[in-house]
């Protein structure tokens, strides 16, 4: 996979029915113990029915999300501590 516009764009996706599993947990306002830990990426939506039926922890309370999708909600929570980390970063 590459991101070109510094994270901002998807392109060369391989293979190209990636789909990612996003948790709905959520501890102590950070998302390093939220987010992070329910973030799962798979081949296709086969591999993702098939690890939910699997009955992992997560599986039950969490959104399937498209690759852009994913980068969306990435960017959304990221993009704003990055700016904080980094104000002379420009945003376009």
């Amino acid at each position: 996979m590459h991101t070109p516009s510094r994270g901002r764009e998807l392109e060369e996706v391989e293979p190209g029915a990636i789909v990612v599993w996003s948790g709905r947990r959520y501890a102590s306002g950070c998302a390093a113990s939220s987010l992070c830990t329910l973030q799962a990426f798979f081949c296709d939506d086969d591999h993702l029915a098939a690890w939910c039926a699997s009955g992992p922890v997560g599986a039950d309370d969490g959104i399937r999300l498209c690759l852009a999708e994913a980068l969306e909600v990435g960017r959304a929570i990221f993009a704003p501590m990055r700016m904080e980390m980094r104000p002379w970063l420009p945003t376009t």
